[in-house]
């Protein structure tokens, strides 16, 4: 290692191992670009690469005197190499894969409550019935005695509920009677049924507000029950 009696600059021997790493420490610690380097270039597997890349670009950048450069000058050829892209920046750390969110599909009532077997079935029975014909609801009551009791479940909570007004439309009021082996009751039932208002319908079937009391109440809910699962309303 010698000093340059022109600019004072120290001159570090390239050939000397020594001296070689020495200059290296300083570039890294004594110069932004060094600094640059060892943040944004510097990979471990690379170094020795990069290193006589370095010795090869300074010798052929300035001419050296016995193989002696400066720091400036080895801050200039590592700047060139960074520049040129010789040199390329270190790959970031690979991040680790996000796992997939975990989507809880599990169907829930309005208060975030996992629904229950029965509370499933009736939603599947419901979300059925929105689209099936009348012919594919009666095929089905036939076949499947949990349909057929949540359909004459459903129009009996319909017609109880005191927020369905007199003038609410029977929607069962078109639908065509069964007739084949009913009895003649169960279809006279029906036919009055189809004449009826909601709000008659649900006075009938309620033990309170029969005007026939409750035995009648109890008759007129036989001969409800008895249409519904005939298919006749």
């Amino acid at each position: 290692m010698t000093r340059n009696e022109e600019t004072g600059e120290i001159l570090f021997d390239l050939q000397n191992d020594q001296e070689w790493i020495d200059a290296l420490k300083s570039l890294f610690k004594e110069t932004e670009i060094g600094q640059q380097y060892k943040s944004d270039y510097y990979v471990k597997e690379n170094s020795q690469s990069d290193a006589d890349q370095l010795l090869d670009a300074v010798e052929i950048l300035f001419p050296l005197e016995d193989n002696h450069a400066s720091l400036n000058q080895l801050a200039a050829a590592l700047r060139n190499l960074l520049l040129s892209g010789a040199i390329q920046p270190k790959d970031k750390a690979e991040e680790e894969p996000l796992e997939a969110p975990q989507v809880d599909l599990t169907p829930r009532d309005k208060n975030g409550r996992a629904l229950n077997e029965s509370q499933l079935r009736y939603q599947e029975y419901r979300q059925w019935s929105e689209e099936a014909s009348s012919a594919e609801v009666n095929l089905r009551k036939q076949s499947d005695p949990g349909y057929a009791s949540y359909v004459r479940k459903s129009l009996q909570a319909e017609m109880s509920s005191t927020s369905v007004g007199d003038s609410v439309e029977n929607l069962n009021a078109n639908r065509q009677p069964q007739n084949s082996g009913v009895p003649s009751d169960v279809r006279a039932y029906a036919t009055k049924y189809r004449t009826m208002s909601a709000a008659d319908v649900r006075k009938e079937l309620s033990p309170g507000m029969n005007p026939w009391g409750p035995a009648a109440a109890k008759e007129a809910n036989r001969l409800f029950e008895a249409a519904v699962a005939d298919g006749l309303i």
